[in-house]
């Protein structure tokens, strides 16, 4: 919520900027680590429900207020800091404002050259057990490996891809990690038992 988490590495030839919403906060150790290995300052700035961009065209549309402040804030350290690499990690939803998504991947993207766009991640029919503490008198929930992907919640994806394509087309590296989960008509939620 405040400033961004700075992870130094001694004599670190480049930096690496995490920014978006949940779902960047959702990869940041893997970026931590990454960077660590590439001797790589890593930074972490993400807030929940909170996509990057610069304005909204609606006023009740999400972002709030609050958001936005951050939004600015954090594009006034990217032009202090000029990061090397910038990870933009959010959900983009099926109602999402392209328009204002695309402006602020462009901003950004006169800062650094080098971008890469994370595209939305699985999500489990599930949510609303999976991971949700019940009171003791209720069994608990046991959540299945695996859900055919017609089971999956896909009614975003297809704003995500139209906007990954835009950003292969301008420039932008993409990279979709549905692969990693969805295979043969399945989605796996469990590796190695965990």
């Amino acid at each position: 919520i405040g400033p961004p988490c700075v992870y130094s590495q001694k004599n670190a030839s480049r930096k690496v900027l995490l920014i978006g919403d949940s779902h960047a906060g959702h990869i940041s150790q893997a970026v931590v680590e990454v960077a660590k290995n590439q001797n790589w300052d890593s930074i972490i700035w993400t807030r929940s429900s909170c996509p990057v961009q610069f304005k909204r065209s609606n006023p009740g549309r999400v972002p709030n207020d609050n958001c936005m402040r951050m939004n600015h804030k954090m594009y006034k350290w990217v032009l202090r800091n000029k990061p090397d690499l910038i990870i933009v990690s959010q959900f983009i939803k099926s109602d999402s404002g392209q328009s204002e998504l695309r402006e602020a991947l462009m901003k950004i993207k006169l800062q650094t050259q080098s971008i890469l766009l994370v595209e939305n991640t699985p999500v489990f029919p599930d949510g609303k057990n999976f991971m949700v503490p019940r009171p003791l008198l209720m069994t608990p929930y046991l959540p299945p490996k695996s859900f055919s992907y017609s089971r999956m919640v896909t009614v975003d994806n297809k704003e995500s891809d139209v906007l990954a394509a835009w950003a292969r087309d301008n420039g932008i590296y993409t990279i979709n990690f549905r692969r990693l989960f969805c295979k043969n008509g399945q989605c796996i939620r469990f590796a190695n038992n965990q």
